[in-house]
């Protein structure tokens, strides 16, 4: 891979770039002519035995071809369609017309690296897919790159800056960094490359736990060192809460080690799927069974989110999120909570003290007041263990922008106290129009709402905005629902009526999205003038795109023993970014 990236130096020389190709070539493919017969090597748990080395983590890319055509896709989207045959010209080229398939690469099967350890170093092996590989040797003698045959079947590579290592393997190549390595090479890589690569074009799996202990405490030094570096004793901070931070910061540095101990498997895959115009990055992460790691997963079901009326898929935004924590692992989190908790108090009161806006001792005592409350709701809410929440984002709508959005709280009489003193200290500024409190109620919910004009300098936020704010603040007996825009009592009580309406409802453990066409075709009205062009270049390219596929989305699904968690570009997200970059390259130049 150096030796690619090296080829687009533009220092190098003629000579040097052929020489660099012919490395890359030899990286590649190793003559069977220069290769004495070898015995198949075993597989899986028998090398790990006979060698005494351990496979900690392999990565795969899903081939040849299917990169090039992700490039041709690519090429498209940013309005180079020519980009692969570019691509694929420019290697023909370095290769004296071969190309990496003329030169015995298999275009259809994966390629990747499998990383070993026998406890004190770490081996890394190179899995090509060649099996002849005459033409690349041939390609390396014409540019006279230095190489020597070793006993059984080992070729020495001389590169510029370090040697290197080839040997064939029935239809394989591998290449290592010492002869060794090759002892624990397998027959066969395919079957963990495939298993990498079956969902994405790129795969990295790590085996946490086959990481040797001594690696893993040196990471955890290393994080610790690191945070040990930016915990100095700040100017004002008292000798109490020093220590208190120092104790949040130790418990989180334990937490971490547990973690590590406790974590099974590690997977990222990356995808561009052409068929279906998308792009996804998974993080997939497996704990050991009967470990708390463990026991927390196992909550990531499907969940049954008592708001599911609060999450509309097709709105501009939303997210929805439901679990609930194992009462054992919830009492062992306990103290960590609690010095959180206690942590976030002295920082909030410090806050009250630094700010000018409201400098009067009545202000002040009952901005304390309003603060304990929101953090003793909070304390409840961590302690409980249990997270249900949700909410929408409407922007096209005629009366302006909208929010509707829910939460379990255990304490919501803390939440509505809280909204009460606030608001009292909000009432002593001029123009505060003051709080319709019980303006509504519905099924057992309170609602108390807040209305005032936009400011004469937000005026041209009203195509967005609307011509007022109005907020309402629900109050329940285990939630507190908060909407804001036109009626906002009213966005309350239907997404309440349709979460009851859908109750038992799967939903998933946690989703996070947001639609770009929405959000850029609400900005333009009250963009700048100057900014118009390109936004409306963005909106051309999303003009035919089919309803629903502009998504940018971050969400969780349960897999066993652990979770995935997805972060996904929807086809139009794609064509925005390259209408968005072909914008800014014409407003560089001069074309706006």
């Amino acid at each position: 891979m150096t030796s690619l990236l090296s080829l687009a130096r533009p220092t190098l020389s003629a000579a040097t770039a052929s020489r660099y190709v012919a490395l890359v070539a030899c990286a590649l493919v190793t003559s069977p002519i220069y290769a004495q017969p070898t015995a198949p090597a075993a597989d899986g748990a028998d090398v790990e035995e006979a060698t005494g080395l351990q496979t900690i983590a392999a990565a795969a890319l899903s081939g040849y071809r299917p990169l090039m055509e992700d490039v041709r896709f690519i090429g498209k989207l940013a309005g180079y369609p020519g980009a692969a045959d570019m691509a694929e010209g420019m290697l023909a080229m370095a290769t004296q017309g071969l190309g990496l398939e003329g030169l015995g690469l298999d275009a259809s099967r994966p390629l990747g690296v499998i990383l070993q350890t026998d406890g004190a170093q770490f081996v890394p092996l190179g899995c090509l897919p060649v099996a002849d590989m005459g033409p690349a040797m041939d390609l390396i003698e014409a540019t006279q790159l230095p190489y020597e045959e070793l006993e059984d079947g080992v070729v020495q590579i001389e590169m510029p800056d370090r040697t290197i290592y080839l040997k064939s393997v029935g239809d394989w190549t591998y290449i290592a960094m010492s002869p060794e390595a090759f002892d624990a090479a397998p027959a066969d890589p395919l079957p963990v490359l495939t298993d990498l690569v079956k969902d994405y074009d790129l795969g990295v799996r790590a085996f946490v736990q086959k990481v040797p202990p001594m690696y893993r405490q040196v990471a955890l030094g290393a994080m610790r060192s690191g945070m040990e570096q930016g915990m100095e004793q700040q100017d004002g901070e008292s000798d109490e809460d020093y220590e208190a931070r120092i104790e949040l910061a130790e418990a989180q540095i334990d937490q971490l080690s547990a973690l590590i101990e406790e974590v099974d498997e590690l997977t990222i895959g990356w995808n561009l799927d052409e068929k279906n115009e998308n792009t996804y990055l998974d993080i997939a992460i497996t704990a050991l069974p009967e470990t708390d790691m463990g026991l927390a997963l196992s909550t990531y079901n499907e969940s049954n989110s008592a708001f599911a009326g609060f999450f509309d898929p097709k709105a501009a935004m939303g997210m929805v999120g439901a679990s609930k924590l194992p009462p054992e692992l919830a009492e062992k989190q306990r103290a960590q909570t609690e010095s959180t908790i206690a942590v976030l108090r002295k920082q909030i009161e410090k806050g009250i003290e630094d700010q000018k806006e409201f400098d009067t001792p009545d202000a002040r005592e009952k901005l304390r007041s309003a603060a304990t409350d929101l953090m003793d709701a909070y304390e409840a809410l961590m302690s409980e263990g249990r997270t249900d929440i949700a909410a929408t984002v409407h922007l096209e709508s005629a009366q302006g922008a909208s929010l509707v959005a829910a939460a379990y709280v255990p304490t919501p009489d803390k939440i509505e106290s809280a909204f009460k003193t606030f608001t009292e200290v909000l009432a002593t500024k001029p123009g505060f129009p003051g709080v319709e409190w019980d303006a509504d109620s519905h099924a057992g919910i309170r609602m108390h709402r807040l209305s005032m004009p936009l400011p004469p300098e937000a005026a041209a936020s009203t195509p967005l905005l609307g011509d007022k704010i109005e907020v309402s603040l629900g109050v329940g007996t285990d939630a507190v629902f908060i909407a804001a825009g036109a009626d906002s009592v009213s966005l309350i009580k239907a997404a309440f009526d349709d979460s009851r309406a859908r109750d038992g409802e799967p939903m998933p453990p946690f989703e996070v999205y947001a639609s770009i066409g929405q959000i850029i075709k609400a900005v333009m009205p009250v963009a700048e003038p100057e900014a118009k062009p390109a936004i409306q270049m963005v909106l051309d390219a999303l003009k035919d795109q089919p309803e629903g596929t502009d998504h940018v989305r971050f969400s969780g699904t349960k897999i066993e023993k652990g979770i995935r968690m997805r972060y996904e570009a929807e086809s139009g997200v794609l064509k925005a970014l390259a209408a968005a970059a072909v914008a800014a390259q014409q407003q560089a130049a001069g074309g706006f």
